[in-house]
């Protein structure tokens, strides 16, 4: 249901990320919906990148009750511009790779392995207004 191996939460157990799990008769866990919830969202910070500190520090804060609903805003405001930055960043590598394909498409089209004329001044320019975005 959350994607999660059984070493993964008895990981995320063992360093607080997951609070007090209720357990059946027989000593095995029983996950609430709330539960289930927090663990995908757990889930889903690790698949972005998120550090296992950062998850702390979260988690630490969602303990802190709606007091800390502030606080947890501005964490997830400022880690949602730091994923932006990084698609940004990615997209524009993708469109490096896409000219640089175009590229290749020319010199397999024109059979020469010589490059071509504005390669170097177009990849100069490229790195140029991509460095202060």
């Amino acid at each position: 249901m959350t994607g999660l191996s059984e070493y993964t939460l008895r990981y995320y157990e063992r360093l607080g990320l997951i609070d007090d799990v209720q357990r059946d008769a027989s000593g095995h866990r029983r996950y609430s919906n709330k539960d289930v919830e927090w663990l995908i969202f757990l889930a889903t910070f690790r698949e972005m990148g998120m550090s296992i500190q950062e998850m702390l520090k979260f988690a630490g804060m969602k303990r802190s009750g709606l007091h800390a609903a502030p606080d947890r805003k501005a964490f997830l405001e400022a880690y949602r511009a730091k994923l932006s930055d990084e698609v940004r960043d990615r997209a524009n590598v993708i469109e490096l790779i896409d000219w640089k394909l175009h590229i290749l498409d020319q010199k397999i089209a024109s059979g020469s392995p010589e490059p071509l004329e504005d390669t170097f001044q177009y990849l100069i320019q490229w790195r140029e207004s991509h460095r202060h975005r």
